[in-house]
């Protein structure tokens, strides 16, 4: 198994690639937000700002509602530097889900369906990717990934890929996580560059785990 550690960033700088204006930080803040982008997973790196970082998820509706035309809440993760982050999916979390009907919060959460989609379709092909030696060395996101008890495998899942945190135990949280899932979890494997990956049958396996933890409240993609 390889040792090789991962970068931290060494350049906190952002260039927004969906706001005319790259000094302005996204409708609804003063500041920019946090930064999660792990640019080897663009999407789980989207999805767990979105889910996890309460602040996060409220300013980017606030955002939404304010101008449903602005994409600028992507900012920090369309960079697409190594891996694009798919156009279909942003059509998907941008123009899609939003025609959902609301919950009882006045937020739209995705339907199962829609989750599904962004799983199999869009998240699937950046965790089962196999980096070889000459793929450059995974960058830690700017602002870590953290445990979230609320989301704990989206979250588990973001200390694991966005930060390459080896020495996180899975089996801890167990009875958060169910069997099924450690077991799945237990099954990341670290590609030469350091870079970690799933097979596309343990992906399979955590996809209605992460459905369910897409469809809580406060969630609105």
């Amino acid at each position: 198994m390889s040792t090789t550690p991962v970068q931290t960033h060494s350049n906190p700088s952002r260039t927004p690639t969906t706001s005319d204006s790259a000094s302005e930080p996204p409708v609804g803040y003063e500041d920019p937000p946090k930064n999660y982008d792990n640019e080897d997973f663009p999407v789980l790196s989207f999805l767990f700002a979105l889910h996890c970082d309460v602040e996060y998820s409220e300013k980017t509706y606030a955002g939404y509602e304010a101008n449903p035309d602005d994409k600028s809440y992507l900012n920090n993760y369309v960079r697409g530097t190594r891996r694009t982050f798919p156009p279909e999916a942003i059509h998907l979390i941008h123009d899609l889900v939003p025609k959902n009907p609301k919950d009882e919060n006045g937020h739209f959460p995705p339907t199962r369906g829609q989750s599904s989609r962004m799983v199999a379709l869009y998240m699937l092909p950046e965790l089962s990717y196999v980096a070889t030696s000459s793929d450059p060395v995974p960058v830690q996101p700017i602002d870590l990934a953290f445990f979230d008890p609320s989301r704990p495998l989206l979250s588990s899942m973001g200390i694991i890929f966005l930060n390459g945190d080896r020495t996180f135990d899975v089996t801890t949280k167990r009875d958060l996580l169910g069997d099924e899932v450690v077991a799945a979890l237990k099954n990341i494997m670290w590609a030469p560059n350091g870079r970690p990956f799933l097979s596309v049958s343990d992906v399979l396996t955590l996809l209605p785990k992460l459905v369910d933890e897409f469809s809580l409240g406060r969630a609105v993609w």
